[in-house]
């Protein structure tokens, strides 16, 4: 054997190692949920008493997360437009490997007037949530679409009304048609809050009476956010679904 062929032998030889270690390496790493969306989802400072918080904080302790991480990027205020435009999405699709999973729920801020977050129900906006799709599946990770949860406003008869509109049936179109797991948190949180009422559903919200929290003194009133027992109500909606679907999610939440 002459030097030449046993150089293209080595060289060959060198590459197969090095292609072997990087599957197992690859195999080794653990799963990331990344998380995308808005503040009703987000992490919250609770270090000065601030009782609001996102359903991914509840809903992370409900995941196994020695065999898989969470990185919960969901923001206040954004929407699917502003999420990408100031460079959120990033940091999950940079370093998105195969294996991932992305939740994605938007349409609470995709409804604000001001041109940096609005989105139309059926071009934009669904454009934008077809692109986090497609651009996650290009990664190999497994994208689930997400409603938005109920704001709490009731009629003069104790019904819930309907805020989001277009922006839920949007997802619900898009879930179809690029085949997606579909959690409809919208729907499971209207049943819920419409039937604890006006008055005990307050429970659920960012919703603080005079004199109660430093940080309130004269209290405060929101119908969007939720308190801990409602990010944990969430949360549990959501697992429960995520349970009952066909994702590959459900083999990392934790039985009760």
């Amino acid at each position: 054997m002459n030097f030449d062929n046993m150089r293209v032998r080595y060289i060959i030889l060198l590459l197969v190692i090095i292609v072997l270690s990087t599957n197992t390496l690859e195999a080794k790493r653990k799963p990331t949920l990344y998380t995308i969306g808005d503040s009703t989802m987000a992490e919250k400072d609770t270090t000065k008493g601030n009782p609001e918080r996102g359903w991914m904080m509840q809903f992370r302790t409900m995941i196994d997360t020695t065999q898989i991480s969470v990185m919960n990027l969901a923001r206040n205020g954004r929407s699917s437009k502003s999420f990408r435009s100031e460079g959120v999405w990033d940091k999950a699709y940079l370093p998105m490997k195969k294996g991932d999973f992305l939740f994605i729920q938007f349409g609470h801020n995709d409804q604000k007037e001001d041109t940096l977050r609005h989105t139309d129900p059926k071009t934009t906006f669904k454009a934008n949530i077809v692109r986090y799709i497609n651009e996650a599946r290009s990664k190999g990770a497994t994208p689930i679409l997400f409603t938005s949860i109920v704001r709490r406003h009731f009629d003069e008869h104790g019904r819930l009304i309907d805020s989001h509109g277009e922006y839920v049936s949007v997802i619900y179109s898009i879930a179809k048609e690029q085949k997606v797991t579909l959690i409809d948190l919208n729907s499971l949180t209207h049943h819920y809050v419409e039937t604890l009422g006006p008055d005990e559903s307050k429970a659920l919200y960012k919703w603080v009476a005079p004199n109660t929290l430093p940080a309130y003194p004269k209290g405060f009133e929101d119908d969007t956010h939720l308190n801990e027992a409602g990010a944990k109500a969430v949360a549990l909606m959501a697992a429960e679904a995520l349970m009952q679907s066909d994702s590959k999610i459900k083999r990392y939440i934790k039985r009760k």
